[in-house]
């Protein structure tokens, strides 16, 4: 089964000359396997986080599951903006701009803080009807400040075991993470999906 990954991704500094980004990781991962396709695209504010998220929703055959990879500096409810620490967008826009867009199998936030269960649990509405106004199946992301490259060797672990699954399940692949790379768990790297019963189920806490 295919999948595209849909990277967006903000400046991680306000330095011309600093050329991190996440994408040669990225690229490198779909060299590595050919079932993953990967799309990248910048952002500095709402209105073109919310372009992307609005044109990935898009039909397109041979996209197969289609993921969205946030890579961006951001706190508990405020992520990207422009290199002057201004027009950041908040969670609650966020939320939005992902609602709007839908059809989306997962949601993986790659920003410190962005990525937990208060976030998780706004997004796919555990305690409510399963609804056509949840955007995805499961929200991935950190819960703590984090070391960016950690988190990136993080990121591409939990990926490698998503391709590895034939059904790309996130569950799995989290868990067979924690296994493989035991510093992910202590570096606060979840995933969240809603579990039998309405409610939210953290692979944190998985027996």
């Amino acid at each position: 089964m295919p999948l595209t990954l849909l990277v967006l991704e903000n400046p991680w500094t306000n330095e011309v000359y600093d050329r991190l980004s996440v994408l040669p990781f990225v690229e490198g991962l779909a060299r590595y396997n050919s079932s993953i396709r990967v799309i990248s695209k910048p952002f500095y504010q709402m209105d073109e986080l919310g372009y992307w998220l609005a044109n990935f929703h898009h039909p397109k055959r041979g996209v197969g599951q289609r993921i969205v990879y946030i890579a961006a500096d951001a706190t508990s409810g405020r992520l990207g903006g422009l290199p002057d620490g201004t027009r950041e967008v908040n969670f609650q826009s966020f939320h939005r701009l992902l609602r709007r867009a839908g059809r989306i199998d997962g949601v993986h936030l790659g920003c410190c803080d962005f990525g937990n269960r208060e976030n998780a649990a706004r997004i796919l509405r555990p305690d409510r009807r399963r609804a056509p106004s949840i955007p995805c199946r499961w929200v991935a992301g950190y819960d703590q400040s984090i070391d960016w490259f950690d988190s990136m060797l993080v990121d591409l672990v939990f990926w490698r075991q998503l391709l590895r699954d034939p059904r790309h399940d996130a569950w799995k692949a989290c868990l067979r993470t924690y296994k493989q790379h035991p510093q992910s768990l202590k570096l606060g790297f979840k995933v969240f999906r809603n579990g039998p019963g309405g409610y939210l189920q953290a692979s944190n806490e998985a027996g």
